[in-house]
């Protein structure tokens, strides 16, 4: 018996064994008889035994059953519009019924697909078919199938990638291309950037401000439009989706990326100090305990998952507490008086603290009717061309805690003028008011009469040659006085010639030179008799009466004085000078 292989059989009574037939000699679609005979160890060989069966071919073509899904890999999101990676995961889910699925095709070009016609020889993708985990002895395959198979882009550009899947069967019948065998995605692996334009946005006495809030509820402005995802020149990109917000600068990228405390609002409001992120490693943003700046990090993340490359830093200074005007003085700028000025442009000096932003500005003004109303953006603080002083709030100069400056009054009436000041600090903050006052007086003391007080009761004769009393009747420039500093001190110079005439002495002082001259005697009642009696006071004197002792000079009988004199006020005007006609002594007992 020849063309027969004998095999051995492994039990006495029963075996099991395979045939497979020849379908090249008999082709499919036909019976197909087996013929079979034992033989024992003896080698006697039975009479044949045979059996019959129809074997039928499989033309049909497998099936894509829903539609294929490209899923992003990392985060594992389903059915993804995005990825960051050129490595997805394809769902694939199809079936073949009759000889049972042998294998799948992925491909980004569906012009080089395989087909029915192609599906032996073309060798753009004939080798490409996976065949792993599917049976492909001819025997039956896997019927169904439902998994995630894993696919790398050859082209990384970023860009839209198109995805086309094919399944075979064990007889190398190819699934036809339908709507469920396709499916995109956009490969995009640019992480977000910062334009240079973060704003984090709090508020001054409730008007935005982008630099200093006075309090804690701030805002992160437009991060839509300051955080970008620009990828190469031609190439896709995913665009800005979410942002992570803390206020430790420690976070990294890779810890960043896995957080859970990613939002997707836009213009992202919250309160500095209080919990507002679900991310246990940043439950709280800011110490609410301190006037500092607040600065907060954002990180980005665009619809590929791309975490930016670094944090962008936003900052912000809160100051809630108002500036301390310690001490404010004013006074008159040439000698220093704090009572009297005789000058319209005073000087003053300004003491001042602030724990948080620091002093920036003042605002001072004589006008009594201004009103703060608490705010540094009222109206009283504009520059206002009818008060010339006023000039709105100006820059406080270096050291603000011991800062001069000068201020001209309002108007000129002479009067006792106040001052109002205010300092704000860099955040807005006000302080409460401080007011000091001066006289404003430049109008000059006038002498109105001076005579000598001898015995005649007129210039003349018969005065002592050992002294001269005289009388003065003086007003400080006004009739009703109201305004008046109020006269200080008084200067007598004088010449006296002998009856030889020899100089026993000579003047002393002139215009030019009086406000300089020593020997000013105070305006008092020790040195003026009469002074503080009736209606005489600092405003107004009437026949008050000063004794000058002349006896260090020896006069004879003869003897001629005469007298010039000076009266400053409080504010420092000097009258003009009253000069007396000559004074003749008398010594004689006639």
């Amino acid at each position: 018996m020849t063309n027969v292989t004998w095999r051995d059989v492994d039990n006495q009574s029963t075996h099991n064994d395979n045939y497979t037939f020849d379908n090249t000699s008999s082709g499919l679609n036909t019976n197909k008889t087996l013929y079979f005979w034992v033989m024992d160890n003896a080698t006697n060989i039975s009479p044949v035994g045979s059996d019959s069966i129809e074997v039928l071919s499989d033309t049909s073509v497998p099936t894509i059953t829903s539609a294929m899904v490209v899923n992003n890999v990392s985060p594992d999101l389903r059915n993804a519009t995005y990825t960051n990676s050129a490595t997805v995961t394809i769902e694939i889910n199809a079936e073949d019924n009759e000889s049972g699925l042998a294998g799948y095709y992925i491909t980004t070009d569906n012009s080089t697909a395989p087909t029915e016609d192609n599906k032996s020889s073309a060798t753009s993708w004939a080798g490409s078919w996976i065949t792993t985990g599917f049976m492909t002895d001819g025997n039956s395959g896997n019927f169904t199938i439902s998994d995630n198979f894993s696919f790398t882009f050859d082209n990384v550009t970023n860009d839209n990638k198109s995805v086309y899947v094919y399944v075979k069967n064990t007889q190398d019948n190819v699934s036809v291309y339908t709507a469920n065998a396709f499916d995109w995605i956009i490969l995009d692996n640019s992480s977000p950037s910062d334009n240079g334009t973060p704003v984090l946005t709090g508020a001054v006495d409730g008007t935005s401000n982008t630099t200093y809030t006075d309090n804690l509820t701030v805002t992160l402005d437009n991060l839509t439009s300051w955080m970008s995802d620009t990828p190469p020149e031609g190439t896709a990109s995913s665009g800005v989706y979410s942002y992570f917000v803390t206020d430790n600068s420690s976070r990294d990228k890779d810890n960043i990326t896995s957080s859970s405390g990613w939002t997707t609002l836009d213009n992202l409001t919250f309160i500095i100090g209080s919990q507002w992120s679900s991310d246990t490693a940043d439950t709280t943003l800011g110490d609410t305990t301190l006037l500092d700046n607040k600065t907060l990090y954002v990180w980005a993340r665009d619809n590929a998952s791309n975490v930016s490359d670094n944090y962008t830093a936003v900052s912000i200074f809160f100051d809630n507490e108002t500036p301390t005007i310690s001490s404010f003085s004013i006074y008159d700028s040439s000698d220093d008086n704090t009572s009297y000025t005789n000058s319209d442009n005073i000087s003053f000096r300004l003491r001042s603290s602030d724990n948080g932003s620091g002093v920036s500005q003042y605002f001072i003004t004589d006008n009594a009717s201004y009103s703060s109303n608490g705010s540094v953006s009222a109206p009283w603080q504009t520059d206002n061309a009818s008060n010339s002083g006023d000039g709105g709030w100006k820059a406080l100069g270096s050291p603000s805690d011991n800062f001069t400056g000068t201020f001209q009054f309002d108007n000129a009436t002479n009067e006792s003028k106040t001052l109002y000041v205010h300092i704000v600090d860099k955040a807005g903050q006000l302080s409460t008011v401080d007011t000091q006052s001066i006289v404003f007086d430049n109008v000059s003391p006038i002498i109105r009469n001076v005579v000598d007080n001898g015995s005649a009761g007129l210039f003349g004769s018969d005065n002592l040659a050992d002294n001269i009393t005289l009388v003065f009747t003086v007003d400080d420039n006004s009739t009703t006085y109201d305004n008046a500093s109020g006269l200080k001190e008084f200067y007598l110079s004088y010449q006296a010639v002998k009856s030889d005439l020899t100089t026993a002495a000579s003047h002393t002082a002139t215009d030019d030179n009086v406000s300089g001259a020593s020997g000013w005697t105070a305006v008092n009642s020790t040195n003026l008799s009469g002074f503080g009696s009736g209606d005489n006071n600092s405003r107004y004197l009437k026949n008050v009466e000063f004794t000058v002792d002349l006896s260090s000079l020896n006069l004879d009988n003869d003897s001629v004085v005469n007298f010039r004199a000076w009266f400053r006020d409080n504010a420092s005007n000097i009258s003009d000078n009253y000069s007396t006609p000559n004074i003749k002594l008398d010594n004689s007992t006639d």
